[in-house]
């Protein structure tokens, strides 16, 4: 069970990162 929460928090952090390096440059 732990491993699937740790799993989907850094999912999470993957995509938010993404999202913000993406939106960044404009």
């Amino acid at each position: 069970m732990l491993n699937i929460l740790s799993l989907i928090c850094l999912n999470s952090a993957l995509y938010s990162s993404s999202f913000f390096l993406v939106k960044l440059p404009e």
